[in-house]
């Protein structure tokens, strides 16, 4: 396997939700499409700012 070196910037987003507590993926996708027009090399998910421990599967 290949070692993966992260090189650039990366932004942590965070995860939007609805006002029923689900994941806004319209919203996330903007997000996604703001972070890409702006030149960033990568995007993490769920990170710290990324609300993992309210998601499940």
């Amino acid at each position: 396997m290949r070692k993966f070196t992260p090189v650039g910037t990366f932004t942590a987003l965070i995860t939007p939700f609805t006002n029923k507590g689900e994941v806004d993926f319209k919203a996330l996708r903007r997000l996604i499409d703001f972070q890409i027009n702006n030149g960033v090399d990568g995007i993490v998910v769920t990170a710290t700012t990324g609300e993992s421990a309210t998601l499940s599967l």
